[in-house]
């Protein structure tokens, strides 16, 4: 004997009872039924692989990029104990750049600017740093400002998740 009641909800998940369900599998109606469930879920999984492809291939940075940042990053002289985790803190400014030496060398630049920038604990100074540096990009006012500081607060949040230890410290809100 099954161990589910014909009354029980159907253990193939769909909501309803069991005699309704699945208990007499070889009806047209029940198997199309669940082929139409699995085929939805098959299609479902394959649609969420994709968007994983297409995020990991949209922010990744090819070997020699990295190379060509690490030697920005030792020319600039960022004080940071491995280049490695400011590369990887910047992945998302550097794969919406174009791949120029003089582009990498600005994103390298903004991306230690948004690193100090996360290490601040006070509200004020991070507002603070945040003008300076519309003030520097000339986006102090209107929707440049306002996507700058929508920026400077993503890579604030990226920061934290990336490093959660350098922010231990702090008190969460």
């Amino acid at each position: 004997m099954s161990g589910t009641g014909r009354n029980d909800p159907c253990p193939c998940g769909s909501g309803r009872k069991y005699k309704k369900c699945c208990l007499d599998p070889q009806t047209p109606e029940i198997m199309e039924r669940k082929n139409a469930l699995r085929d939805a879920k098959l299609a479902a999984r394959e649609a969420r692989i994709e968007q994983l492809k297409a995020f990991a291939e949209r922010y990744s940075i090819t070997p020699e990029t990295k190379l060509v940042l690490r030697e920005i990053i030792q020319e600039l002289a960022i004080k940071i104990d491995d280049p490695n985790d400011l590369i990887v803190f910047i992945e998302p400014l550097v794969a919406k750049s174009e791949p120029t030496r003089e582009r990498l060398t600005n994103v390298v630049k903004l991306g230690s600017f948004f690193w100090s920038l996360s290490l601040m604990d006070d509200p004020v100074d991070f507002g603070r740093g945040l003008e300076i540096l519309a003030e520097r990009m000339d986006m102090a006012s209107g929707e440049k400002g306002q996507e700058l500081e929508l920026v400077a607060e993503n890579m604030r949040k990226r920061h934290r998740y990336l490093f959660s230890a350098l922010h231990q410290h702090e008190t969460i809100q």
